[in-house]
């Protein structure tokens, strides 16, 4: 609430136009309503290399492990996500006036707010397995030899999570705005910085065991007790970025009511963003991903 009422001081400090001061009739800036909107977004994996955190993080001691001999696991996700990929917006709507009375044009309206987006920035994942034969047994039911493995296994997974604030502005053209459903599409731009950032980096070391038949069948064995003998994670909390993402919002508007005048104004609405998010961490590089937002939303609107 108190993001909204800034935000309408804001614009009305912005533009002059809209000042208590002026006529209706010299206005030529209206604000024309309000929203709120919930929803996700889905977002292209980065998947990172080791070079790239290790410089956003120098200071890591896992990273300065050789990973050399390591595999880039590549295609899946790393971890269970940390902070969830949830977009909330608080919008302000503003359309100019007609030439001829004091009403609202139908297109174009402007749109400018506030949104809060969570999610992961940039992930990947190493591992490295070293097989080595520790025994063989005869067994006398198959009459076949059975070969027992020593698995020695090391991992490294790492990810980086914001949670972003930013300020939208769009603006948007109604296909048949006076009618019970309408359609909208426009050109919009979002801009903003993290309020939280956190980086996790896990390395896992450990042995396991492994009966294998002479024709190639595995059985692994139960982990005995104190097979991962290393488990060492790092959690950092901090890593200036800025994000743009220009987007191409689009939806559907249902209005509530037919005759009465403040259903009228009463709109619930689906929206999908298709946008291109850039991420600059200072010292690092530029991050560049697909992004799709998905919001259903509550907008009042002045008729």
């Amino acid at each position: 609430m108190r993001a909204n009422v800034l935000l309408t001081i804001l614009i009305l400090t912005a533009f002059p136009g809209m000042t208590s001061g002026q006529k209706p009739s010299e206005r030529k800036l209206f604000v024309s309503g309000a929203g709120i909107s919930y929803g996700y977004h889905t977002t292209d994996y980065i998947f990172g290399t080791i070079d790239q955190f290790r410089l956003l993080y120098p200071e890591s001691e896992l990273l300065g492990i050789d990973y050399s001999e390591f595999n880039q696991n590549r295609g899946f996700w790393v971890f269970n996500s940390m902070h969830s990929p949830m977009v909330t917006s608080l919008t302000l709507g503003m359309g100019l006036r007609n030439r001829d009375d004091d009403g609202l044009r139908s297109n174009p309206r402007f749109q400018a707010g506030l949104s809060y987006h969570g999610g992961n920035l940039l992930e990947g994942s190493y591992w490295i397995k070293k097989v080595h034969v520790v025994d063989s047994l005869y067994d006398a039911s198959t009459m076949s030899y059975k070969y027992v493995d020593s698995i020695h296994y090391r991992d490294m997974e790492f990810q980086h999570a914001t949670d972003q604030l930013r300020a939208d502005i769009s603006v948007v053209l109604t296909i048949n705005p006076v009618g019970r459903f309408y359609l909208y599409s426009g050109l919009g731009l979002s801009a903003g910085i993290p309020l939280l950032s956190v980086a996790r980096i896990e390395y896992k070391e450990g042995y396991d065991i492994r009966t294998r038949t002479i024709n190639g069948m595995e059985y692994y064995n139960q982990p005995r007790p104190g097979a991962r003998e290393k488990n060492v994670k790092e959690i950092f909390h901090r890593c200036p970025s800025v994000i743009i993402m220009p987007y191409f919002p689009a939806g559907v508007s249902f209005r509530l009511g037919k005759r009465s005048e403040l259903l009228q104004q009463i709109h619930i609405f689906y929206e999908q963003v298709n946008g291109v998010s850039i991420t600059t961490v200072p010292g690092g590089e530029n991050f560049t991903s697909h992004r799709i937002q998905h919001s259903i939303g509550v907008r009042i609107v002045r008729i």
